[in-house]
């Protein structure tokens, strides 16, 4: 039974209440915090383009973009086969079955381990103190838990519920585009899937070319800036990235790049949902940057194959011709993209597009 001290620090560490750990000492935080202040939402701006303020109202809202924004979207089979044909990189038949293997005492105690202090916990109120306090205790019983979910493949409902907390972005707050949902998930889920990301990663790099440089261990996004130096570039954001990753796409990418059924179908469970979530992966989740990278290589692959589309040799590539640059939801590339949307549901924020030039004064709009 959960202590009513364990579940007060759940609380206090979820509302951002500093001062409890620095001890009420008057420090350079006490003055930040009297300028500013977190966003609300006071104001939305519903389907019709009129402006609501009633609680009432703003959850009514609320609730009718995030049901279109989860809705399972119909996909063009067709385009969806040629995509996927595109991949090029499969894993060997030895890292597929190591994959499938049933999740160890070890790995999740490295998960575990790994994770940062201080963090929100899920709805349980647990934080990862509570388990690292109680990990001799806990994670036996925990890898129960984990092989039950997986032969039964769906978690309990207390497991598969997570609170989404919207963070703005920039723009509008009037506007639910703006607002990034953050999922906080239990730290039982966060153990499971930082195990999974630990496995997955020694394999992506197999399978995933190097344009991409996010989610990748030994990758980072200064390899990007580096290759796109000096040139003239058409930057694209994708908009609720995440959000809009198609189910069935994933798990079929998953399926020929030779991701076995154990491995998929830790996927599947991890993804159910008791609230009828049919596309995205979680922000908030350790193995979502992974998984979304994953779904971009069939883009890729379209790009690096397409004959018309002529690529740059920035200096110091050593003659490489590079055609695009990845990290996470941005892409940079000359030209190239609508027929991927039939896929993946993707919208463009043109206002993140532009046509510039990277180290150059000239900005062309």
């Amino acid at each position: 039974m959960v202590s009513l001290n364990e579940k007060s620090k759940g609380v206090l560490i979820r509302s951002r209440v500093k001062h409890v750990e620095e001890n009420e000492k008057c420090t350079r935080y006490f003055f930040k915090k009297l300028y500013k202040a977190k966003p609300a939402i006071d104001t939305l701006i519903n389907e019709e383009g009129k402006e609501v303020k009633s609680t009432q109202e703003i959850l009514k809202v609320a609730h009718s973009f995030y049901t279109n924004l989860y809705k399972e979207q119909s996909m063009d089979e067709e385009t969806v086969e040629s995509f996927i044909s595109k991949l090029t990189q499969k894993l060997d038949p030895e890292d597929s079955i190591i994959l499938d293997e049933s999740i160890t005492l070890e790995e999740i105690t490295r998960a575990m381990e790994s994770m940062q202090d201080n963090k929100s916990p899920g709805m349980d109120g647990l934080p990862k103190e509570y388990y690292q306090a109680f990990w001799e205790q806990l994670s036996p019983s925990l890898c129960k838990v984990y092989k039950e979910a997986w032969d039964k493949g769906v978690w309990s409902t207390s497991m598969n519920t997570g609170a989404i907390s919207l963070l703005w972005k920039k723009g509008t707050k009037k506007n639910l585009r703006n607002w990034r949902p953050l999922t906080l998930l239990g730290v039982d889920i966060k153990i499971l899937s930082k195990a999974l990301y630990f496995r997955l990663q020694t394999v992506v790099s197999k399978l995933v070319g190097t344009e991409q440089t996010c989610g990748i261990q030994g990758r980072k996004m200064t390899d990007s800036l580096a290759i796109i130096r000096d040139s003239y570039l058409y930057r694209i954001d994708l908009e609720k990235a995440f959000d809009n990753v198609n189910h069935m796409f994933l798990m079929k990418v998953l399926e020929i790049l030779g991701f076995g059924e154990g491995f998929r179908r830790w996927i599947h469970v991890l993804y159910s949902s008791c609230i009828g979530v049919k596309a995205g992966v979680r922000q908030g989740c350790p193995l979502s940057p992974t998984l979304f990278i994953l779904v971009m290589e069939p883009l890729a692959c379209a790009l690096r194959a397409n004959e018309l589309m002529k690529g740059l040799t920035p200096p110091g590539s050593g003659g490489l011709e590079i055609k695009f640059s990845m990290y996470m939801d941005d892409i940079t590339l000359p030209l190239f993209f609508k027929i991927f949307n039939k896929v993946f549901i993707f919208k463009q924020r043109c206002i993140k597009s532009p046509v510039f030039t990277w180290r150059s004064i000239i900005l062309v709009h």
